[in-house]
């Protein structure tokens, strides 16, 4: 498949596409409709500002030439109910969508139980106000988000209340607050790669863009739009002839999630500490660094265990392009139920081949974008030089990350890798292991380390990752969005 034109990139949302790895600073607002009108005529004047998927002019000098800040909008299923889509279109939306987060059958799904409840959370959930609207603010510095949000809002009391405003910043290194660089596995989208080399990340644009082929080679659904209620044939219509009498309202659009999610660092540590010990019972900085990396599948540094095994290589950081076969089909080097094996197998699938195990991973992949929140509780950066927290104690403030998750169908990748894959305690052929680090562990769980003799254990797994907000969004092209500011 050719690259995305540049006109269909004007008219998908740029977050979609790039991560923004200029910007440090986020800000995310989460935004109930009061007036549909009101916020009608908003919308249509904020379209326009809106950060889109086109690139980004290049300099004299060859160099490129980064905005300052972004802007991208979601909505709820009952945001866009608010603004008053036909009830048709309301209906084809995807049933995850429809249904919302907070439910007691996703939560279920989801592992949201316990200290994890919707009804517990900060952002979205059952005691908090309703969410219509997301505005992902970037930029370079807190000050001119905190301007631009400012502007973006003003004279809107009447139509738009923010029930939820959450900062989120990236540190330096691109480490998240237990100490590990982040955000390293991207997938590739097949339509926004610059070549045709061979690569196994590489994508269907369909798995994250409506209106593509996925990777069944078929077109996921998509909301729709009556013909005769697009009096101003702003929407596109759908190949082909079978669904003439309708026009395609997500083409270029996607879903996404939201999860705000709390990490227990002093906990995590601590645990840590008990597991890795010297022959004395004391905490031994070179085993617990070892055993960190095993429930992680990386280095602090990013480096991946199966590329080296016995001790982090800042060399290779962040090395992506590996596989598990045939150097490390028994976990020896990467445990099979690490969580980077968990959330991306790629070809180490025990019962399928290589290549099948990379069709099934490929199925279920998403995009994930994000931001940390709260000040770390250790130099994180340290840690790369083997000054691990030892001794460290909990201090009481909130620290975590803002996850979002890009896919074009919710249930099918970011449900499907969270029950699956992360909560199932027999993934892979595994018994009574759930992901070490995001699994919704109870206490009573343990984590297997394979070895060539005998296997080790580490018992009563607690959960170091606890949901404190949520929420499904849909994230419409700037042509839908042109339809949406006229309904009603």
């Amino acid at each position: 498949m050719s690259e995305l034109t540049p006109e269909a990139r004007e008219d998908i949302q740029g977050i979609i596409l790039s991560g923004y790895g200029h910007l440090r600073y986020a800000l995310f607002l989460f935004v109930q409709i009061k007036n549909p009108k009101q916020a009608q005529a908003w919308l249509k004047t904020i379209i326009p500002e809106i950060t889109t998927g086109k690139l980004w002019p290049k300099r004299p000098d060859g160099t490129t030439e980064k905005p300052e800040y972004t802007l991208n909008i979601a909505f709820t299923h009952k945001g866009l109910q608010a603004l008053n889509l036909p009830q048709h279109t309301l209906e084809t939306f995807s049933r995850e969508l429809i249904e919302g987060i907070a439910t007691s059958k996703r939560s279920r799904i989801l592992g949201d139980t316990e200290e994890s409840a919707p009804d517990k959370w900060d952002v979205g959930g059952s005691n908090n106000e309703e969410i219509h609207m997301l505005l992902i603010h970037k930029g370079l510095d807190p000050e001119s988000l905190a301007q631009r949000r400012n502007q973006l809002l003003q004279d809107q009391d009447d139509s738009l209340v923010v029930v939820a405003e959450e900062p989120g910043f990236r540190a330096p290194s691109n480490k998240e607050h237990f100490g590990f660089n982040d955000s390293i596995s991207q997938p590739i989208i097949e339509g926004n790669r610059n070549n045709q080399n061979p690569n196994q990340d590489v994508v269907k644009t369909g798995e994250f863009i409506l209106g593509y082929p996925n990777q069944y080679d078929f077109l996921p659904a998509t909301p729709s739009v009556p013909v005769d209620q697009d009096s101003d044939n702003i929407l596109p219509s759908f190949p082909g002839t079978e669904l003439s009498e309708f026009k395609d309202f997500g083409r270029h659009g996607t879903y996404l999630v939201y999860r705000k999610l709390a990490q227990d660092v002093a906990g995590f540590w601590q645990y840590i500490a008990q597991q890795g010990h010297d022959g004395e019972g004391c905490p031994h900085a070179p085993t617990m660094s070892l055993l960190a990396a095993k429930l992680v599948g990386r280095w602090p540094s990013g480096t991946p265990l199966v590329l080296a095994p016995d001790q982090d290589n800042p060399e290779i950081q962040d090395k992506n392009q590996f596989k598990y076969l045939p150097e490390d089909k028994e976990g020896y080097r990467c445990p099979i139920g690490a969580h980077i094996r968990r959330s991306n197998p790629r070809d180490s699938f025990l019962d399928a081949t290589p290549e099948d195990s990379f069709k099934l991973s490929n199925r279920h992949r998403i995009i994930r974008r994000g931001a940390i929140y709260g000040e770390p509780l250790f130099p994180i950066d340290d840690i790369e030089n083997g000054q691990l927290p030892v001794d460290i104690q909990d201090d009481g403030k909130p620290r975590g990350l803002h996850f979002f998750s890009i896919n074009a169908n919710i249930r099918r990748q970011f449900e499907f890798l969270q029950e699956t894959w992360c909560n199932n305690p027999r993934f892979n052929s595994l018994y009574d292991n759930k992901d070490p680090i995001i699994g919704d562990n109870d206490g009573s769980g343990h984590m297997t380390i394979q070895r060539s003799l005998i296997r080790k254990r580490i018992n009563n797994l607690p959960r170091f990752v606890t949901v404190k907000g949520g929420g499904y969004f849909f994230m419409p092209s700037i042509t839908a969005m042109q339809f949406m500011v006229n309904c009603g």
